[in-house]
C-alpha cells in the first residue's frame, strides 16, 4: 500500500482488503447519518456526490448514503441530473438490488 490504494480494487476478492472494505463501508455509515434529516449535512456532503457515484457497485455502502443525502430534501432533489438516474438505472439492470430501486425511489417522493 506504500503507493496507495485504487478503489476499483475494493471489488476484487483479497482478503488483503477486508478491513479497508470495512473502513470504508463504517465511513459510508457514518455519513448516511449525518445527513438523516438535516439539509445542511446533506448540502455540504452533496459537493462530493460524483465521488461517491464512482464507488457505485463496490458494496461498500455508497447506494444507502447517497439515497439519504436526497431523501425528503427538495432542494437536493432538484439538482439530480438525467445521468445520475441513467446511472441507477444501468446497475439495476445488472445488479437486482433493491436498495437501488430505493434511490429512484427516493428521488420521486
Amino acid at each position: 500500500f506504500a503507493t496507495g490504494v485504487k478503489m476499483d480494487w475494493m471489488g476484487q476478492d483479497d482478503p488483503r482488503f477486508d478491513k479497508l472494505q470495512e473502513i470504508i463501508q463504517y465511513c459510508y455509515h457514518l455519513m448516511k447519518q449525518v445527513v438523516k434529516e438535516h439539509e445542511g449535512n446533506a448540502l455540504e456532503l452533496h459537493t462530493f456526490v460524483d465521488v461517491i457515484r464512482s464507488h457505485q457497485g463496490m458494496g461498500l455502502g455508497e447506494t444507502v448514503c447517497l439515497k439519504e443525502i436526497y431523501l425528503g430534501k427538495r432542494t437536493l432533489l432538484a439538482t439530480v441530473q438525467p445521468d445520475v438516474i441513467q446511472q441507477f438505472a444501468t446497475l439495476l439492470r445488472t445488479n437486482k438490488d433493491p436498495r437501488l430501486i430505493g434511490f429512484l425511489v427516493s428521488l420521486c417522493s
